[in-house]
């Protein structure tokens, strides 16, 4: 293992290994924290469980992100209908305007969740170990990695 220049790292990997990097970093990108899980279970190798940990690690935090935007969303628009439940006449309850807001934010989290996916993935089968945002440095203490 040796670090490259940008804080990646280089693992003296197998053909196997190159081959499983790059199925976790799809399998995460297309069935959320499923894929990485029974990758991170199952193999043994180093170099494979940073890669499916890193995606596993990162999809908690998606969806705990997710669940609090929808959670925030929910109780403002359950709290606008109260508010105005006793006025007739009036405009649309305020959720209403930030629904566009959370659909993008939704559309825009998926989109960086399958670049991720996808960026990890090639990288895995070059045999480099490409960091996601937190989630990365977050493995290497898990796993005892040093850079």
């Amino acid at each position: 293992m040796s670090e490259a220049s940008t804080g990646r790292l280089q693992f003296n990997t197998t053909q196997d290994e190159r081959t499983m990097g790059p199925v976790c970093g799809l399998l995460a990108a297309f069935t959320g924290f499923l894929g990485p899980l029974i990758i991170f279970v199952k193999k043994d190798s180093v170099f494979v469980r940073l890669c499916a940990l890193q995606s596993l690690l990162w999809h908690v935090g998606y969806i705990l992100l997710i669940f609090l935007a929808m959670f925030v969303f929910f109780v403002g628009m359950f709290t606008s209908i109260f508010l105005q439940a006793g006025h007739q006449g009036g405009g649309p309850p305020i959720f209403v305007l930030f629904f566009p807001f959370l659909w993008l934010f939704f559309i825009v989290s998926w989109i960086l969740n399958l670049v991720l996916g996808i960026l990890s993935g090639v990288k895995a089968g070059e045999g480099i170990w490409w960091p996601y945002p937190i989630a990365g440095r977050l493995a290497q203490k898990f796993l005892g990695v040093a850079v």
